[in-house]
């Protein structure tokens, strides 16, 4: 039976998390400064697309709409927790590399064949939430560079006077000068600053995942063994596997339990955002019925 090794699993998460810092690209001390790099730009990238919204917010939040504030605060704030996760993470780079070396040692003790393709079904969960995940997110950053070209072209081909240009990410303000370019770098600073967001929420999933693989692998060993015929070292072997799998949770909780708490604030504060925008429209819709 050929057997994929953790590595093919694991490429496409690894590059994500390398390209936005958080796990290092370099190990040796004479390129550990090279590692800095991809969080700098990261970094930069989401200031340059959060700077000109919070400077309209404080300067002019009285001269703009409830509406066009909870659309500038809903699609920034994603940015603002991507950074925020990034900083949580940067700290603990150290434990993630023990993570990920954890993984290749344990996905390296598996002799059974039966174990092999039952928990191979973890990891090919886990290769696919990443991609349908990235793909999504991909997706969703077209269509936020697509549709104001879009609803540009629709109102020059109907000669309509009243529309304003915009930009894929509010801020507040139609800047007059260098449009194109602020467009276009709006677009590429918004794909660099989401990978950190494919990146930290996929690999939470894909590390629990591989958890789960690996704890069945243990129930497996624990369930080959009889009562009279197993010698004490395949006993301690079985013990010690499932010392490592305990660790390997452990693991998982200490580099994500901050991530996880991070998401879900940003979950409720989401959905209240959204409803309370929902609110202002139904508000709107019947004033004009009225």
């Amino acid at each position: 039976m050929q057997r994929r090794e953790f590595s093919q699993y694991f490429w496409f998460n690894k590059f994500l998390l390398q390209f936005c810092g958080v796990l290092p690209i370099f190990t040796n001390n004479i390129s550990s400064f090279l590692n800095i790099l991809p969080v700098i730009l990261s970094f930069l990238c989401t200031s340059f697309l959060n700077a000109p919204a919070i400077y309209s917010l404080t300067m002019h939040g009285s001269e703009i709409s409830k509406e066009e504030i909870a659309n500038i605060f809903s699609e920034h704030i994603q940015l603002f927790v991507a950074a925020l996760k990034v900083l949580v993470l940067l700290p603990k780079r150290a434990t993630l590399e023990r993570l990920v070396k954890m993984c290749f040692d344990q996905w390296a003790t598996i002799d059974d064949d039966n174990t092999y393709t039952e928990i191979s079904v973890f990891a090919q969960q886990a290769q696919f939430i990443t991609y349908a995940f990235y793909s999504n997110v991909v997706c969703a950053l077209m269509a936020v560079a697509v549709t104001p070209i879009a609803t540009m072209m629709v109102m020059t081909a109907n000669q309509s006077a009243d529309y304003n240009r915009q930009l894929p990410y509010e801020i507040g303000f139609t800047p007059d000068r260098h449009f194109k370019t602020i467009y276009g770098l709006q677009v590429l600073s918004g794909f660099i600053s989401l990978t950190p967001i494919v990146a930290i929420d996929t690999a939470v999933v894909f590390f629990s995942l591989h958890g789960c693989a690996h704890a069945r692998s243990c129930h497996n060993r624990f369930k080959q063994l009889t009562t009279n015929k197993e010698s004490t070292t395949t006993i301690v072997n079985c013990i010690e596997h499932h010392q490592k799998v305990l660790e390997f949770t452990e693991c998982v909780e200490n580099v994500f339990s901050g991530v996880i708490l991070i998401q879900s604030i940003l979950s409720i504060s989401v959905i209240c955002v959204y409803s309370f925008n929902l609110v202002l429209v139904k508000q709107f819709l019947i004033s004009l019925l009225i």
